[in-house]
């Protein structure tokens, strides 16, 4: 454990002396981590029990560290911490919603991002911060004020529609193209049966299973099945969601949502609902029925459910799409950073970087475009592209958008 402090010593005050360290992750301060985060109604992805699940589906070999400032031995703040493929940095992926710092006043989240830059790593990653948020402010700071040169970049953008007033009034600002569908599609669907709009937010010993066999089967049914890229298609996946689902559902977060034909799912949601926010981190529909849009559907019933119950947000969790910019009042930005050292391997990793940039943004560009994986490290969730005009609609998976990736970066610091 390393260790750091600033401020004169006292007892738990605000001006208490604080102290940093890189602590291991332990049941004990997962405890500690989890009533923080409590206390200031972190989202569900920036705690332990999320980290956890995460790591257990994708990095199970992997272990993590906890960055934290205490005061009077009180936990502040806290960032998790791993050595992945992009630099040291929160543990995720393509899966991964958002990244942050957990913290309860200021001081203290300024302290975690600066421990964090002092720590003796050649290149810290971040990938999913959100723009124009606390803790993007405090890393670049840190970053100026350990000497770092840093480089970001927008990483994805997240349509969201903001749920805090009518829905009557919502809906009338939609295009008509978008209204006249949905009452078609509505209407079509029902004189084809019966139609229903569940969403299950209680769940009896044994049915969150049977759930999830359903809706996963139902995601898998489409164009995501076909280019691999459904929860069914990798165990690493399908175990990722299994213990979302269950770390979620004791937390009284999960929401599985259908749209029924006949009592037959024909469309799926995979949600996690906290503090006024629904999060729609997968979204499918069953092949057999797209003509009747049940994607389409479902986005209706899900966006009038968010409105009715009075939440802030229904937030599409995903890459930004024609479909899902017919239903958005706004377009949130993530951001992401690298942040190298100045020292030798700092410089070193850095000119490595640069390198990369140079033969990405140069004349054999297009060849490195063929040669990609699209399945490397930083694509975060498939979806339709733009041209999709619904979440019925068949498309192919969207590249990959790491930090590496060829689209341009801005260089927000440069010291050293």
């Amino acid at each position: 454990m390393t260790t750091r402090t600033s401020g004169p010593p006292a007892e738990e005050t605000p001006t208490a002396r604080l102290r940093t360290a890189v602590e291991p992750h332990t049941p004990e301060l997962e405890l500690e981590w989890d009533a923080l985060a409590a206390r200031i109604d972190a989202p569900p992805f920036l705690r332990p029990g999320y980290v956890r699940v995460r790591n257990a589906a994708f990095d199970e070999r992997a272990g993590f560290q906890v960055v934290t400032v205490r005061r009077g031995g009180a936990l502040h703040g806290a960032l998790p911490v791993t050595d992945g493929p992009h630099g040291f940095g929160p543990p995720s992926n393509y899966e991964t919603p958002i990244e942050g710092i957990v913290a309860d006043d200021p001081m203290a989240m300024s302290e975690v991002a600066r421990a964090l830059m002092e720590m003796r790593v050649p290149r810290v990653a971040f990938t999913y911060l959100i723009a124009g948020g606390p803790s993007l402010a405090v890393i670049e700071a840190a970053c100026s004020c350990t000497g770092r040169r840093s480089y970001a970049r927008t990483t994805i953008r997240v349509p969201v529609v903001d749920t805090t007033g009518t829905w009557d009034a919502y809906w009338a600002t939609r295009s008509r193209n978008l209204r006249h569908n949905v009452e078609r599609c509505w209407r079509r669907a029902a004189e084809t049966g019966a139609l229903s709009f569940d969403v299950h937010d209680t769940f009896e010993d044994g049915s969150l299973d049977a759930l999830l066999d359903e809706g996963f089967a139902v995601e898998a049914s489409g164009w995501k099945g076909e280019e691999g890229t459904a929860i069914l298609a990798d165990p690493r996946t399908r175990e990722y969601y299994s213990g979302l689902a269950a770390w979620a559902a004791k937390e009284g977060w999960l929401r599985l949502s259908f749209i029924r034909l006949d009592g037959t799912a024909i469309a799926f949601c995979f949600g996690i609902e906290a503090f006024g926010v629904h999060y729609a981190l997968k979204v499918g529909y069953e092949d057999r029925m797209k003509k009747l849009s049940p994607g389409m559907l479902l986005m209706r019933g899900l966006i009038h459910r968010s409105f009715a119950t009075g939440l802030r947000c229904f937030d599409f969790a995903g890459h930004e799409a024609a479909w899902k910019t017919a239903w958005a009042t706004r377009i949130d930005e993530y951001q992401g950073v690298l942040a190298f050292a100045p020292t030798a391997a700092g410089r070193a990793a850095h000119a490595r970087y640069r390198a990369r940039r140079w033969l990405a943004d140069g004349p054999l560009r297009p060849a490195l475009q063929r040669l990609r994986d699209p399945a490397g490290g930083g694509a975060r969730r498939e979806a339709p592209p733009a041209t999709s005009p619904s979440p019925s609609a068949p498309a192919p998976a969207v590249a990959a958008t790491g930090l590496d990736a060829e689209a341009p970066t801005t260089q927000v610091e440069s010291s050293g």
